[in-house]
């Protein structure tokens, strides 16, 4: 178990898997190249490795990091004929060693290279895997396969179960775009939208601390981001939307996790909503953290993006995303026939048939992981309301001084016989020092991992990590603390789990008291 939850949380887009790192060996081999001198990153399609070399051979880089020399850099396709899935292609970017630091962050921040299952099938048949020509590699088309239409039936199932409002239309499974990662389906969404842009100075905007990665998506591949991070800002957001519209570069998509990460902001969508008809931009809602089973923000979201790898997923050991077009969206044909003119189903079989299968007992999962959150949340702002606690704030939806608490509720599915929603499986809670906060670490029993929506409870110091090193950004001007601590909370025992964390307290009580 420990094997497994290590494996899906280094995949996240941060560290090739070990199978990804036995295929670009073998590749590299292939191609007659050192390993010291020359290394490769593996995509599905020529097309995605086209627009990595595009972007890191650009003399204009928005990420500050060198230009990699184009003599230096090509794209090489090899094909190979799997046991059980017939032939598969894959298309290398190869590049000096020295230059990995610079074509690392395409990589990581897009999310759209091969997956371990993917990489771990040719290798089952090394002496099947040869170089073919790219005009012959890129002939293949996207899968379509019998478990990709059951996760875009299940989606399209999830998202319209016990909805908050009535509606004409709903969402069709062809309304619901599979991707390999859930950045890949916020790199895509991103790019689609890119390209019905009215002008080349029409921004993006995000509110609230969005996932880190999403920042950079949308800062480095566009016309531009506007930061907006905390629910103090909302007055400044819509100052600049406004002026934005006036000074003819109205724009383009707004984005918000609902809530957020790590501070469970829930931001008001029903605003969002009447800016977003009223200036004309794209409003995209990431409902990753608040998950299908507990909220339908479909009344408000002209796109949902998800990533399919956190609570829907469950077990930590898969990838995948999803996009899903609103069809009752006034800007819907627009976006679905951008969509249909590039799309193409990346997300390998292997993938999907783990995603459907993991997601058969989503909301049973969803049902333990709400009512354990709920409970030790709960305790632990009890907790807090003593003087003597190391504990200055716990952030969850349901807890009062929570950003945006109650608008959370707007949108929560009203409960079925099958199951009652909840406000998810995430929270964060501050402690009065990081003193404190390391006790409290230390000494918390669980897992500890940058992943979240698994089956086992799973804590990490978030803030620090992520946003400690960014010299851009000052921790406090976003609502973050060094002493802040993220967790997931999983399936255990509920009893077990208590105990845990009061056990937890206790040791950031008596360093906090100690100093």
């Amino acid at each position: 178990m420990v094997s497994s939850i290590a494996a899906g949380s280094s995949s996240l887009c941060y560290i090739a898997h070990t199978w990804v790192e036995g295929l670009i060996e073998k590749i590299t081999k292939l191609c007659g190249l050192g390993p010291d001198e020359y290394t490769c990153f593996l995509f599905p399609r020529l097309q995605v490795a086209q627009a990595c070399v595009t972007y890191i051979t650009s003399p204009n880089r928005t990420d500050g990091k060198e230009t990699v020399v184009p003599s230096t850099v090509s794209i090489r396709a090899f094909g190979s004929s799997t046991i059980n899935y017939g032939k598969l292609h894959v298309f290398a970017v190869i590049f000096p060693v020295r230059s990995l630091g610079h074509v690392m962050p395409w990589w990581s921040d897009t999310g759209v290279g091969i997956s371990s299952r993917f990489a771990e099938d040719v290798l089952n048949n090394p002496a099947a895997l040869q170089e073919v020509s790219l005009s012959t590699a890129s002939e293949c088309k996207g899968q379509l396969e019998t478990p990709h239409q059951v996760l875009r039936e299940r989606i399209a199932y999830l998202v319209e179960r016990s909805p908050v409002t009535t509606r004409e239309k709903q969402v069709q499974p062809s309304d619901v775009y599979l991707f390999q990662s859930g950045m890949a389906a916020i790199y895509n969404a991103h790019h689609h939208l890119q390209r019905l842009a009215k002008s080349s100075e029409c921004k993006s905007v995000i509110l609230g601390v969005s996932f880190y990665e999403t920042r950079h998506v949308l800062k480095k591949y566009g016309t531009g981001l506007e930061f907006f991070p905390t629910g103090a800002d909302v007055h400044a957001l819509e100052k600049f939307l406004r002026n934005e519209k006036a000074q003819g570069r109205p724009v383009l998509s707004l984005w918000t996790e609902y809530p957020s990460n790590p501070l469970l902001f829930t931001p008001n969508l029903i605003h969002l909503r009447r800016l977003a008809d009223e200036l004309g931009f794209v409003l995209v809602v990431d409902d990753t953290i608040g998950g299908f089973c507990n909220i339908d923000v479909l009344p408000v979201a002209d796109i949902i993006v998800t990533s399919l790898s956190k609570t829907f997923s469950g077990y930590a050991d898969v990838l995948g995303g999803s996009v899903i077009l609103n069809p009752s969206s006034r800007l819907y044909e627009n976006i679905k026939h951008q969509f249909n003119q590039e799309y193409v189903n990346d997300l390998y079989i292997r993938d999907a048939e783990a995603l459907r299968h993991n997601s058969e007992d989503y909301l049973h999962r969803s049902t333990i992981t709400n009512s354990n959150a709920k409970m030790v949340t709960d305790w632990l702002y009890k907790r807090s309301k003593d003087e003597r606690s190391s504990i200055r704030n716990v952030f969850y939806p349901s807890i009062p001084h929570t950003g945006g608490q109650g608008n959370y509720q707007i949108f929560m599915r009203p409960p079925t016989v099958s199951f009652t929603p909840g406000y998810g499986c995430l929270f964060s809670i501050e402690f009065k020092s990081q003193e404190s906060a390391v006790a409290f670490y230390d000494n918390l029993h669980v897992y500890h991992g940058p992943h979240l929506g698994a089956h086992r409870t799973l804590a990490l110091g978030y803030t620090y990590l992520i946003y400690g090193a960014e010299e851009e950004l000052k921790m406090a001007d976003l609502g973050l603390s060094p002493a802040q601590i993220r967790v997931s909370v999983g399936m255990e025992d509920a009893d077990t789990l208590l105990h845990i964390f009061k056990y937890a307290i206790m040791k950031a009580d008596q360093s906090e008291k100690s100093k």
